[in-house]
């Protein structure tokens, strides 16, 4: 009669709990690091996007001061109704209020 045994070198058991511990730890480096290479990939993507969708634009108001200076009126003209030369400068900060609290 034969008894069917695995030797101890065919199996992959940890020896002892430091080993384990440094198994997982590897297991978890792993895992982060390819946790973080993805989150840096999304972000470029993200930027990536950003940076083209600045430069479209970028584009469409250099093409639209084009335009505008091309439709500009003559000085003098008849059909300008009313242009404002500067904007409205509108300061909304207070300081020095003060709060009656009652005791």
């Amino acid at each position: 009669m034969s008894i069917n045994a695995i030797s101890a070198s065919a199996v992959k058991a940890p020896s002892d709990a430091s080993s384990v511990a440094v198994q997982v730890a590897i297991k978890q480096q792993k895992e982060f690091e390819t946790t973080l290479q993805l989150a840096n990939e999304r972000r470029e993507a993200g930027l990536a996007d950003q940076r083209a969708s600045l430069e479209a634009s970028r584009r469409e108001a250099e093409e639209a001061a084009k335009t505008a200076k091309k439709n500009v009126p003559v000085e003098g003209a008849s059909d300008v109704v009313g242009v404002v030369a500067s904007p409205i400068n509108i300061n909304l900060e207070v300081r020095g209020s003060t709060v009656d609290v009652k005791a």
